[in-house]
């Protein structure tokens, strides 16, 4: 009931205004059920913005969640946040996996903005992979990024 409650307001969440209250009400939900959290955070995606600021056990537990979906939906949500410490904790998820999906995922949650840290780690990686889908990804978030500090034109 409550994944379809989420999901229902999804259609009203794209012209309601004040998006803060609305996410103020979705941040209140505490679930375990992998539906629930997918949905919530599908939502706060919607709804996020680099000044959105959401508790940090949400994100916690949406990132720690057992389910594949979740983890990689909060993905996107960290990446348009100034949640730094989580921003952090995507970088090194990054630097330790192998699995070319989740290497791409993370590239694309972190390129929705970037801090001159990552935009080293995106010119390192641009530079020095064999792998052309995450040369081209990266390639691609720098481009966007020009005005970044510490993104090298």
């Amino acid at each position: 009931m409550v994944a379809a409650s989420l999901r229902f307001l999804q259609f009203f969440a794209k012209g309601f205004e004040p998006t803060e209250e609305l996410v103020e009400i979705v941040s209140r939900v505490e679930s375990k059920h992998p539906q629930v959290q997918f949905e919530q955070a599908t939502l706060l995606t919607s709804l996020a913005s680099e000044s959105t600021q959401l508790p940090k056990q949400l994100l916690r537990r949406l990132l720690d969640s057992p389910s594949w979906i979740v983890t990689r939906t909060t993905y996107g949500l960290i990446g348009q946040l100034h949640e730094e410490p989580l921003r952090k904790e995507l970088v090194q998820r990054y630097k330790e996996t192998d699995d070319e999906r989740e290497r791409l995922i993370l590239l694309e949650a972190l390129g929705e903005w970037l801090e001159p840290e990552e935009a080293q780690l995106f010119e390192e990686e641009m530079l020095a992979t064999k792998n052309q889908k995450i040369r081209q990804v990266t390639l691609n978030v720098l481009i966007e990024n020009l005005d970044c500090p510490g993104v090298k034109s």
